[in-house]
């Protein structure tokens, strides 16, 4: 479940962080990321399938690192330590949807676009692009004042919450996301 900023918008309040990863020792997780897995490999571009992007847990084997997951089944997980920024580990981020969303397990929701800065850095889902680098200090913001549906971010809703299709930036530590608000003690 996400813990992280919330975002009102259009009288709705949503919840965006980074979602619960685990590691392989955690069954509750691995059940819950096997139902992850299964819906995002579906829905995300090919590029996308490969990429690691943060969690939110401290690794249990070395507690200064951080859990990063892919959706590539060979390597499930990895551990890196916060402080790590790398082209291939990124943000992409999970959303708790409002009471009463009416949708269902598997459906696309497009929502929101993210700024870096106030400059949109997410443009054309899906591409076969790479997702922008972050640069350190830049502050980030979900916003809601575009119609366009290529600058909106596709999320792939499973119950209550939601996870973007893809990575929505890269070169971004665990730190840098921590600090904006992205990770907090708050468990929801």
């Amino acid at each position: 479940m996400p813990q992280g900023r919330e975002i009102l918008s259009c009288d709705q309040t949503y919840l965006i962080g980074l979602p619960k990863g685990g590691s392989t020792a955690d069954s509750a997780v691995q059940k819950h990321w096997e139902t992850y897995s299964e819906l995002l490999r579906s829905t995300s571009p090919a590029h996308a399938r490969r990429a690691h992007f943060w969690c939110q847990e401290t690794s249990t084997e070395v507690p200064a690192a951080r859990i990063a997951r892919t959706l590539d089944g060979k390597v499930p997980w990895r551990q890196f330590y916060s402080a790590f920024r790398s082209k291939d580990v990124g943000f992409r981020p999970t959303m708790r949807l409002p009471d009463g969303h009416g949708l269902h397990t598997g459906d696309i929701l497009r929502r929101f676009t993210l700024t870096m800065d106030g400059h949109i850095t997410y443009f054309n889902a899906g591409q076969k692009r790479a997702p922008r680098h972050y640069h350190h200090g830049g502050r980030l913001h979900f916003v809601d004042n575009y119609s366009d549906k290529r600058l909106l971010i596709p999320w792939v809703v499973v119950g209550d919450y939601a996870i973007a299709t893809e990575n929505l930036l890269v070169d971004i530590s665990w730190d840098d996301l921590c600090s904006q608000g992205f990770v907090s003690e708050l468990s929801i």
